[in-house]
């Protein structure tokens, strides 16, 4: 698989990556836009992952005169707009444990630990955009394995994956099912095991799922890994 990095070209995204890398900052695109470009898909969604904070994140937004919206400051992201192409921008973060059970969240300075919070590993991968990395795929849980054998997998053990997200047992559900893929073993008995929990999570986030697979092509695949949970 190669990367289409054309859309890495843009007048746009490099206005935002560099403003991102001053005070050498480190800067990856990461999720959706690496997987699609590495499966030839359409990209529609740009995140970028950092580990500047979100304050200074706004902060070097304006210094580059570009428009910034704490979206989900609470979460470490700050959204940027340049000629109305929006890049979502996510501080690095990851999952500190507390008393062996529970875990609190904080900023950090590794990539690694920001990819094992994703959902699935073929959103965890990314592309680095500094001098010494860029356009370097970034991998730490074989994402790319995955993408070859069209599987879907969790980062960590799938029963803490989606405790931390139960939307994520209906993600896993709508990825197969829009790109054909194999949901693991695994993680299937963990979505069957942990289904009654998809109860805690918004009508609307679930609605906004159910929709992206209806339009996907092959919804009957979903309605049948539905079924089997």
């Amino acid at each position: 698989m190669k990367i289409n990095n054309k859309w890495l070209k843009s007048k746009d995204t490099i206005k935002v990556m560099d403003a991102l890398k001053c005070r050498n900052n480190q800067v990856l695109f990461v999720g959706g836009c690496v997987r699609n470009s590495l499966l030839g898909l359409p990209i529609t969604d740009i995140d970028i992952s950092t580990n500047a904070r979100p304050d200074e994140i706004i902060s070097l937004a304006k210094k580059a005169g570009l428009k910034s919206i704490p979206t989900g400051i609470n979460h470490g992201t700050i959204t940027i707009i340049s000629n109305n192409k929006t890049f979502e921008v996510t501080s690095f973060r990851k999952d500190i444990k507390t008393d062996g059970r529970h875990a609190t969240v904080a900023y950090s300075d590794k990539i690694e630990d920001d990819a094992e919070r994703r959902d699935f590993t073929i959103n965890a991968l990314a592309i680095g955009l500094n001098k010494d990395n860029y356009g370097i795929l970034v991998d730490p849980f074989n994402g790319l394995d995955a993408l070859k054998n069209k599987r879907i997998v969790t980062p960590l053990s799938p029963g803490i994956t989606f405790s931390d997200d139960p939307l994520r047992m209906l993600r896993a559900i709508r990825f197969a099912s829009q790109l054909n893929f194999t949901i693991d073993a695994e993680a299937l008995e963990a979505i069957t095991v942990q289904r009654d929990r998809i109860s805690i999570i918004s009508k609307e986030r679930i609605v906004d799922e159910i929709n992206k697979m209806m339009s996907s092509p092959m919804p009957i695949l979903g309605f049948e890994l539905m079924h089997k949970t």
